[in-house]
């Protein structure tokens, strides 16, 4: 971590993340260091009002920095990335309709250098989205489909498409591997196995009784308990973040609907479905998922290649040391 905030490393890895934009221009440095005096460790509207006064600053001030913008302020986002890709010249949106799922699948494809066909990686983000599913494959087929259909009109090797998820996506890139067998290798940075893990280990102690009861008065009270934990302010950041987020990002409304949904967020059952080598990366000091990377590798066993991020590199949390 950047020490930035040492007692709490939930605000201190999100402060390194936008520092660590300033290298593609996506903020100040200086901007973001003269926030911290005014942050709370722990207080989300400390954090909420120290950006939103940022964001309104540098709309007043710019006219024509529109990608600083858009990166404090995220109603200015979409915007900004279609204007990007003009100035790109290599990429180009497409939207896919999965032909057995009634959703519509957006993709941006970016064409390297040179001509003939070449090595395609298809890349899928984690928890930043809304609306996630847990078999991922209905997403990754679909794109799988439209590369082999295309392969001459983009460039792609069929023989050797990659699959590479990052977050909660080392998760569905695993997942949707079990499934898609045309992928020639899957990269999972970093490893999950359950993503449930990470918020049953934030309950209180009689909620996961409680929950696995299956009872609608046990299912009740679950609710009132992880309720009653997040408004009383006591939870720490690292625990209140990622539940309030997933509320979101699982489109659900109550306790007891969200972890429902998450529990099917779990590679047991599905692994042995993976016939491609299998890339799990693994952070030294990771604070989301320590210790399923050594999970994933277990269940994969040749074909899961393990790598531990160093501390010494700062390659354990590589938004601050890209290179």
């Amino acid at each position: 971590m950047a020490g930035l905030f040492p007692n709490n490393d939930s605000v201190d890895y999100e402060m390194l993340r936008l520092i660590s934009a300033a290298r593609y221009q996506g903020s100040d440095v200086l901007e973001i260091l003269q926030l911290i005096p005014t942050m709370t460790p722990g207080g989300f509207e400390s954090w909420h009002d120290a950006f939103y006064g940022l964001a309104q600053r540098v709309e007043v001030e710019i006219h024509d920095r529109t990608t600083r913008l858009s990166s404090l302020c995220g109603r200015g986002r979409l915007p900004g990335f279609d204007r990007a890709l003009g100035v790109l010249g290599n990429a180009t949106r497409h939207t896919l309709n999965s032909p057995k799922d009634d959703f519509e699948i957006p993709i941006i494809v970016y064409k390297a250098p040179g001509i003939g066909p070449k090595h395609t990686m298809i890349l899928g983000n984690g928890f930043d989205g809304v609306g996630f599913i847990y078999d991922w494959e209905r997403v990754v087929t679909p794109v799988v489909d439209f590369a082999v259909a295309n392969a001459e009109t983009l460039e792609v090797d069929t023989a050797k498409l990659v699959l590479l998820g990052y977050s909660m996506g080392g998760f569905l890139a695993v997942r949707a591997a079990a499934f898609e067998h045309r992928l020639a290798a899957c990269i999972a940075v970093d490893g999950i196995w359950d993503m449930s893990m990470l918020f049953t280990a934030k309950m209180p102690p009689e909620a996961p009784t409680l929950w696995r009861s299956g009872t609608p008065e046990n299912r009740v009270r679950f609710d009132e308990a992880i309720s009653a934990l997040l408004a009383s302010g006591k939870l720490a950041i690292g625990a209140q973040w990622p539940m309030n987020h997933a509320m979101w990002a699982f489109c659900t409304r109550s306790a007891p609907e969200l972890y429902g949904r998450i529990a099917k967020f779990t590679l047991e059952g599905v692994i042995g479905g993976v016939r491609c080598p299998v890339f799990i990366g693994d952070a030294e000091t990771d604070i989301f998922f320590k210790g399923q990377p050594q999970m994933v590798k277990e269940k994969l066993c040749e074909k899961g290649h393990l790598y531990t991020f160093t501390k010494e590199s700062g390659a354990d949390c590589s938004v601050g040391a890209a290179t």
